[in-house]
């Protein structure tokens, strides 16, 4: 009876087969790549943490588009930000920033679930900056000192 490990590992390595199969690689290429970045003969002999770089790694070649499309929508909400804290603004800051937030050492290397995520962040408090502005540009932030009229006092 199999472990749920080796259940998972089982499963890792058929995504594993298929991702490579649908970048068309070859047996031989496959091997080859199998001893050049982990010097093991088979992808049985690979263990999960080998197997989640390995799909990653095959995942991003074959859908490099959507990481892309993250990317950008990050840097550009990251550059709409600076913009409303009144601060550079340029492409270059804005993926400094994005590795900092994503505690990375390349841009590129941010995985999509974490693009996604720091996008949704960085969406979420230009909402919050803009709704601040509009509430104080309107003066209609309530007095807290004084009760209002119709409240209990």
């Amino acid at each position: 009876m199999m472990t749920a490990i080796e259940k998972q590992e089982k499963s890792m390595r058929r995504t594993y087969h298929a991702l490579a199969h649908r970048l068309g690689m070859t047996e031989d290429e496959r091997h080859q790549m199998l001893i050049d970045n982990y010097g093991v003969e088979s992808s049985a002999d690979l263990d999960a943490h080998q197997l989640t770089d390995l799909i990653y790694t095959l995942d991003r070649l074959v859908n490099p588009s959507n990481a892309d499309v993250w990317r950008k929508r990050l840097i550009a909400a990251v550059c709409e930000y600076l913009r409303l804290m009144k601060r550079d603004e340029s492409v270059y800051t804005a993926r400094r920033i994005a590795c900092r937030a994503a505690g990375a050492d390349n841009f590129n290397s941010i995985p999509n679930d974490r693009l996604k995520s720091l996008y949704n962040a960085f969406k979420k408090r230009c909402n919050d900056i803009k709704a601040v502005a509009v509430l104080t540009a309107d003066n209609s932030l309530i007095n807290l000192t004084q009760p209002q009229s119709g409240l209990p006092s």
